[in-house]
């Protein structure tokens, strides 16, 4: 994050290599995290990105759940020279092998902070960041047996961190997704 440049950016997804979908005994879990400078935006963003986490799943039951909390904290810091205040981190949990439903909520928490105007974007692409999820899941999901869809979601991960990696670095931002 050295030599990041924050100035100007309202709302941000932050580290985004740290965003990641964990499987284990049954339950796929993804977490979200919006950083912002401002307590109203962050209410803002939690009251919008609560929604946008429930409606990603068709499912009702018991089985997912979903939480959102707001953190406080002076603590948070992204860079050498740069600490927000706010910090929304939203939870996902549901049935292991459920990517599609996980990796959407780091669509919709992207597209509530994404602003066109900006001059900076985040130091790693949500695209990207998918690719990790695919991959980490695939892992997940292989060593855990379920060897088949393990590999589906490990070769699609792969597949997309390589043309990623082939992007020139001229290319201009990314769309909201």
């Amino acid at each position: 994050m050295v030599g990041f440049d924050f100035s100007g950016i309202q709302a941000e997804i932050a580290k985004m290599d740290r965003a990641f979908v964990r499987a284990a005994e049954g339950d796929a879990l993804a977490y979200v995290y919006v950083h912002t400078q401002s307590r109203v935006l962050a209410d803002k963003i939690a009251k919008t990105l609560a929604p946008a986490l429930v409606q990603v799943t068709p499912y009702t039951s018991p089985e997912i759940l979903v939480e959102m909390d707001i953190i406080y904290s002076r603590m948070v810091s992204l860079a050498p020279s740069y600490t927000v205040p706010y910090m929304v981190k939203g939870n996902f949990y549901g049935r292991c092998g459920e990517f599609e439903e996980a990796a959407n909520c780091f669509k919709a928490a992207y597209n509530i902070a994404y602003d066109p105007t900006r001059e900076k974007w985040p130091h790693v692409e949500p695209s990207k960041s998918t690719g990790k999820l695919m991959v980490n899941l695939g892992l997940s999901l292989y060593h855990s047996g379920d060897r088949d869809e393990g590999q589906r979601f490990l070769e699609a991960g792969q597949k997309m961190m390589a043309k990623i990696k082939a992007k020139s670095p001229s290319e201009k931002p990314p769309e909201p997704l």
